[in-house]
């Protein structure tokens, strides 16, 4: 970066320079009848110092030119180096690519020799293996019957050893038949005596099992019996059953009726509630939103408020000129006119300076109030904060009852399962006992099927009985074995008559379990019934609880929500006001939407034309690969190569990469010296600026003591050499604050100019590279971190100017007191001479008000373009802090009542005046000597001018080498 010196090849060819800038902008019709608009005057005013420049330096553009043909050459002879080095790669990729070829021939060749031996010796291995399988398929065959052979062997072992085995079985039946034959033999011998003893025992056997039968019959009627009224008991029980499982039904299902209708109220009631929370979620939404548009229309406010003090202070400055410019047709007009108008005129001129101080007042006041009311707007948007996060966390803590309201809701509805889930497991109780009676009459019906049974063996009996005596007529021997065959039948039948007694019991032993089981689960379903019963009772009372409490949270919420709608109306409202301001601002919003779409249509002009750049790139590549594919057959090498050129080319991208890095931190090191630069000469500045003070406020001691002095002795001398002083003050502030401002001015024009040309340079350059855009956002992203840190210097000069204004309230006081300690010394002055101090008085108050609306005006037209406004703008600000409020309040003090100045006399004793002070009595007779003409008059204010001018050549001697130092 070149610094603003080293643009000009001499001071005076600056000065030039800004001097036609300054007098372009003052008397340019654009920025006069575009003030308020901003962009369109920054414009002119870039345009004006664009045109100034381009004369001035003429030079500098064209060794740039220069600056830029070189580098061009050079782009171009790096352009052609990558073509060259791309052709020869080319060519070694060529060489290579065939001397490849040529091995891979051979290598297939001695690949194919190798093939047809290793097929030879593949033909004379299956030849073998055909050999060898032929042998193994006649060896199988010769197994294969061997194992048949074998097979049948076994078989016919196997029967001659079942016919062994048959036929000695045979011969030990016939053996042990003989020995059967012979016992039995002897037995019917045996038999026959002792059948005839037995025969009479039976026969009184058969008569008693007549007896017993008859009574065994009658008892089973009698179980029948008995069987029946069971069976009627256990079909009423049923219907009993069934009555009171209908009743528990209908009872349960009047429960669940009820349950699920209070659970859909709970429910009905919780989406009432659910509906309530979005609606209040909803106005929250819009609470949020109108807090947003709020802030907006506050940002909006800010901004306006801060227009407003610029043009305020826009006007002023108009004013400020305007009256400059009368006050030099009057001057001239009072020149030629010195009359008795004279004292008319001066009068008339304070009155007009007195009520500009009043506006003044009056403005600063306005401003004070506005400040005011946009704290209090603050103060309010605060409160208004307070109050949503407190509705906030109202609305959290419903949300956290609605939540335990829910919960218990599900506690209620998980009881009323449970409660479910014990009526069905009783109803599943009921169907087991359902089974269990079924279970016991399959039990009772195959009792009675042994019995039909036990009855039909019992009439074999009596038939084998009947067969028995009918054998008794014929007497044979051996008839003693029918008694043992009455006694076993007698066995029998008390073996038949236990069982059944066993029988009978186990059937007793079974019904009475059961009629026991039946009683306890009646006595559990009456538990459960009443158990049931309570809990319903306790979630109704728990039910009506909750409604209380939800009417209770009802009510509050709607007082809350009364009290919310107050709040949103009063919003409203406030939206209302914001609207109108917002409808203002868009306006101007729009104008800088247009100026933003501007420059992205040149951004993606640009992004275009380097996309187009881009594929123009790409369709060279797609030809050059094309001609390679043409040239080689095989893919896999070209893709090798391929791969190798594209790291070649990544390498060069790098370097091209590396090299724009290496700029891009030179420029950067270069904006950091700046930066120290100005930072240096800003502390620099401060340093000066308080020596200057320092030393001009006991500079100011000392004049306004040889000042006082002097107007004494010689009034109308002091009168037009204090005129001169301020003319030339004002001529070098002026040219002080031009000259800066021109100067920072042009600094950032010429640091604009140089982006914008390493910006075309870049495009000119680096056309085909796609980090390209990436340098410009970083570019972009440098100017907006500018942005900012102008805005802080802003924030800065502000606090600065705050400070400079505490300062003067300090030397004011000191004045003040200064003056009171010169007041006592005084007596009383003559009228001409208070007549022309009230006119000099008059000339340092409006030197005063034209020096801060310039200040003012000057901080409006380059808060946003200068960097370092405050380094410059210090010097001249301090400046003005050297004798004019000092003199402002000589007016006032002066122009005090006799009373007051006869007594400070009086305290302070004699005041050590000069022999050119005069007492009251001359002051009288200058009074009558009135009469002087004009001309003397006039001859003598010459002569006070020629005394002055000497005195003002010493001065500014010294104030330019305080600053040239500076």
């Amino acid at each position: 970066m070149l610094s603003s010196s080293k643009l000009f090849n001499s001071q005076s060819q600056l000065e030039q320079c800004l001097l036609d800038i300054s007098n372009k902008i003052l008397h340019d019709s654009v920025i006069e009848s575009n003030k308020d608009y901003k962009n369109i005057v920054f414009s002119r005013i870039k345009e004006i110092t664009l045109e100034a420049f381009q004369k001035q330096l003429t030079d500098e553009i064209h060794r740039l030119q220069a600056e830029l043909r070189q580098e061009q050459a050079l782009n171009d002879q790096i352009k052609r180096d990558f073509l060259e080095r791309e052709e020869a790669i080319i060519q070694e990729f060529d060489s290579k690519q065939r001397e490849f070829q040529l091995q891979q021939i051979r290598e297939v060749q001695e690949l194919q020799d190798l093939l047809e031996a290793s097929e030879i010796q593949l033909q004379k291995y299956q030849q073998q293996n055909d050999k060898f399988n032929k042998q193994i398929k006649e060896l199988q065959s010769k197994e294969q019957q061997l194992l048949k052979e074998n097979i049948i062997t076994k078989e016919n072992f196997q029967q001659c050893d079942q016919l062994q085995k048959l036929l000695n079985s045979e011969l030990n039946d016939m053996r042990i038949r003989n020995e059967s034959l012979n016992q039995l033999n002897q037995q019917l011998d045996r038999q026959n005596s002792d059948f005839k003893n037995e025969c009479e025992l039976t026969l009184k056997e058969l008569t008693e099992i007549k007896r017993k039968s008859q009574q065994q019959m009658d008892l089973n009627i009698q179980l029948d019996q008995e069987i029946e009224q069971y069976k009627n008991e256990i079909e009423q029980i049923k219907t009993k059953n069934h009555y009171e499982l209908s009743k528990q039904k209908d009872l349960l299902d009047q429960l669940k009726e009820k349950s699920n209708q209070k659970i859909n109220e709970l429910k009905n009631k919780l989406k009432e509630a659910q509906n309530i929370q979005q609606y209040q979620q909803e106005q929250m939404d819009e609470l949020q939103g109108l807090i947003k548009e709020s802030e907006n229309q506050l940002h909006q406010l800010q901004i306006d408020h801060k227009q407003n003090l610029k043009q305020m202070e826009q006007q002023y400055t108009k004013q400020c000129q305007d009256l400059e410019e009368q006050f030099l047709d009057e001057k001239l007009n009072l020149e030629e006119n010195l009359t008795t108008s004279f004292e008319q005129v001066i009068i008339d001129k304070d009155k007009q300076i007195q009520d500009l101080i009043k506006e003044l007042k009056l403005n600063k006041d306005k401003l004070y109030q506005q400040n005011l009311e946009f704290e209090n707007m603050q103060r309010q948007y605060q409160n208004l904060e307070m109050e949503i996060n407190h509705l906030n966390e109202q609305l959290n803590q419903q949300n956290y009852d609605q939540e335990e309201l829910d919960n218990k809701n599900r506690i209620l509805e998980l009881d009323i399962t449970k409660k479910d889930q014990k009526l069905k497991i009783l109803l599943s109780e009921l169907d087991e006992i359902k089974v269990f009676q079924e279970q016991t009459f399959n039990t009772l019906r195959e009792n009675q099927d042994y019995i039909t049974e036990i009855e039909k063996e019992n009439q074999q009996h009596q038939q084998f009985l009947q067969h028995i005596q009918n054998l008794l007529d014929i007497q044979i021997q051996g008839s003693f074995s029918f008694q043992r065959l009455g006694q076993e039948v007698e066995q029998k039948l008390k073996q038949h008559k236990d069982d059944i007694k066993r029988l009978n019991e186990q059937i007793k032993k079974k019904e009475e379990l059961h009629n026991l089981e039946l009683q306890e689960k009646d006595q559990k379903l009456m538990l459960l019934q009443d158990n049931f019963n309570d809990e319903n009772n306790k979630i109704q009372s728990q039910l009506q609880e909750q409604q209380v409490e939800n009417r209770n949270q009802r009510n509050e919420f709607k007082q809350k929500m009364d009290e919310q709608n107050k709040i949103i109306i009063e919003l409203q409202k406030d939206q209302i006001e914001s609207n109108n301001q917002i409808e203002f601002l868009q306006i101007q919003n729009q104008q800088i939407i247009q100026d933003l779409e501007l420059n992205n249509d040149k951004l993606l002009c640009a992004q275009q034309e380097i996309q187009d750049m881009i594929k123009k790139e790409k369709n060279q590549n797609d030809d050059i690969s094309k001609k390679i594919s043409i040239l080689n057959n095989q893919k896999t090498q070209l893709q090798i190569k391929l791969d190798e050129q594209r790291f070649k080319q990544n390498n060069q991208k790098q370097r091209i990469f590396k090299a724009f890095s290496r700029y891009k931190e030179f420029t950067s090191i270069q904006l950091i010296e700046l930066r120290n630069f100005f930072i240096t000469k800003q502390k620099q500045l401060e340093n000066d600026c308080k020596l200057m003070l320092h030393n001009l406020y006991k500079k100011q001691l000392l004049i306004t003591e040889n000042r006082i002095q002097m107007i004494e002795n010689d009034k109308y001398y002091e009168f037009e050499q204090m005129n001169l002083e301020m003319e030339k003050k004002l001529d070098n502030f002026k040219k002080q604050f031009k000259q800066s401002e021109l100067l920072i001015y042009e600094e950032g024009q010429i640091k604009l100019k140089q982006k914008q040309q390493q910006i075309e340079q870049l495009i000119l350059s680096k056309a085909n590279d796609n980090e390209f855009k990436n340098q410009i956002i970083l570019l972009n992203k440098e100017n907006e971190e500018l942005q900012k840190q102008l805005q802080l210097q802003e924030q800065i000069f502000i606090q600065q100017q705050q400070n400079y204004e505490l300062e003067l309230m300090n030397l004011n006081k000191l004045i003040k007191e200064q003056q009171e300690e010169l007041i006592s010394q005084q007596q009383f002055s003559e009228y001409t001479i208070s007549k022309e101090r009230q006119y000099f008085e008059q000339r340092y108050q409006e030197f005063k008000l034209r020096q801060e609306k310039k200040v003012d005006q000057i901080q409006q037209d380059y808060q946003l373009q200068i960097t370092q406004l405050e380094n410059i703008i210090q010097q001249p600000i301090k400046l003005k802090s050297q004798s004019p409020n000092k003199n402002i309040q000589k007016s006032t003090i002066y122009n005090q009542q006799s009373k007051q100045l006869n007594n400070k006399f009086q305290i302070f004793g004699s005041p050590n005046i000069n022999a050119g002070i005069k007492t009251p009595n001359k002051t009288l007779i200058q009074i009558d000597n009135t009469d002087k003409t004009i001309e003397e008059l006039r001859s003598e204010i010459q002569q006070q001018k020629q005394k002055l001018s000497r005195m003002k050549l010493t001065f500014t001697e010294s104030q330019k080498k305080s600053y040239k130092k500076s």
